[in-house]
């Protein structure tokens, strides 16, 4: 791709039902080569048909800071895992809506472990449980460079999230998380307290749109308020919502 002597910051194809995969796939590899790209989103003309043999994977491609897809596909996304892995420049992936599985978590999770330079994760509106709450939780006990978490509107229940809750407690990066619209209850009340009494770093955190009585939220926001005073300037969001 030539740009005749100007640097290409970002490419995004967006829901471009015309546009042949062939072309699609040319493209964003073409792009990947351009010095100073910062932002891919290949939302839709990519990621909702199959990968042709023969091309670079979604995962292939040399992201200098973000990977931004929507209704990307299960081996696509363990791909993107498998790079992020070894990955010294990425900063930011984003997978949300995409109905991805706990497998593809897993994945993931397992990746966070071994990469210290990511920042942002966001699996907002897939359908992860239990099992992928649990495995980012151990995952956050051994990363010290993730500071945005976000997990809205999956299918998270108690187990999961005081699994997480446990790795929050052991983490040193974390600013934000954002567990809005899921399906926790009062069984991780306590954890999330205990997290927030150890862990001095975060200052974003969403519970909204679960199932949390008004016991528990008194609970939570007791253990807020005896965090550090940046804490005063942050944002805790609790409702009594209605799960899903």
């Amino acid at each position: 791709m030539r740009t005749h002597g100007c640097r290409l910051h970002s490419l995004a194809l967006f829901r471009n039902k015309h546009m042949p995969m062939d072309t699609a796939l040319l493209l964003v590899r073409a792009a990947s080569r351009s010095v100073g790209l910062e932002w891919v989103s290949a939302s839709h003309s990519l990621a909702s048909q199959p990968v042709r043999s023969g091309f670079v994977s979604l995962s292939g491609l040399q992201f200098d800071e973000s990977i931004s897809l929507s209704s990307v596909r299960e081996p696509d996304a363990r791909l993107i895992a498998h790079d992020l892995r070894k990955s010294v420049h990425l900063k930011s992936v984003r997978l949300s809506g995409s109905r991805l599985s706990d497998s593809s978590a897993l994945a993931l999770a397992a990746a966070l472990s071994e990469n210290n330079t990511l920042t942002e994760l966001d699996l907002m509106g897939n359908a992860l449980s239990n099992a992928a709450a649990c495995a980012l939780g151990n995952s956050l006990r051994r990363n010290c460079s993730l500071q945005h978490l976000n997990l809205r509107n999956n299918v998270i229940a108690d187990d999961g999230a005081s699994a997480l809750a446990a790795g929050l407690a052991n983490n040193i990066s974390m600013r934000s998380l954002q567990f809005s619209q899921n399906r926790l209850a009062d069984g991780c009340a306590e954890p999330f307290a205990a997290a927030l009494r150890a862990n001095t770093a975060l200052t974003t955190l969403f519970l909204d749109g679960n199932l949390l009585s008004a016991s528990a939220m008194l609970a939570i926001h007791a253990a807020w308020g005896e965090g550090p005073p940046e804490r005063a300037a942050g944002t805790l969001c609790l409702s009594a919502g209605i799960g899903r």
